[in-house]
């Protein structure tokens, strides 16, 4: 059994991070190789309470035990994007800070924050992915509450999962 933290919030504390630790080496027991995909907003950095940038320290500390993809430098939707060189110079700040931190950043993969302009596909932004992150491969969800709804083409990429909090789970 992994025990989760107790106390939620909008990012990740120390805690937090030894918990997905320990959550990614029960699923190895299960998956060999498993490892989360982590995004990141560089521009958030150590913009959060004591507590939260305490966990992005834990989190840059860990850097080597997940697979890292770009969410945007400032988290912003890029289909808000009209200018292709803008969404460049936002990803390009965003590697800067990986290469700066040390951050392995050589999946191929990304998902844009929301998963906006994914689908529907807004081309500045798959132009920009290729040039900046040679991105090969995202994927997507719907978000209900967000409006039109829409259904949306899955593929499956790998082993997809959302983490906002830890709950206590039971591994074998």
């Amino acid at each position: 059994m992994v025990q989760a933290p107790t106390v939620v919030g909008t990012r990740l504390h120390e805690e937090d991070v030894s918990a997905l630790l320990a959550s990614q080496a029960a699923l190895q027991r299960l998956v060999p190789g498993f490892r989360f995909n982590l995004g990141f907003s560089a521009k958030y950095y150590h913009h959060g309470t004591v507590l939260e940038n305490r966990g992005d320290d834990a989190l840059l500390k860990n850097r080597e035990h997940f697979n890292w993809f770009c969410h945007m430098w400032n988290h912003q939707q890029p289909h808000l994007y009209n200018n292709v060189t803008h969404l460049e110079a936002e990803m390009t700040m965003n590697k800067q800070f990986a290469i700066e931190h040390g951050i392995p950043t050589n999946s191929c993969y990304s998902v844009s924050p929301h998963h906006s302009g994914v689908y529907p596909v807004h081309e500045p932004l798959y132009e920009a992915w290729r040039k900046v992150w040679d991105v090969k491969v995202t994927s997507t969800e719907e978000y209900p509450h967000l409006r039109p709804a829409r259904i949306i083409p899955q593929q499956p990429v790998d082993i997809p999962l959302a983490i906002v909090s830890f709950q206590m789970i039971e591994m074998d």
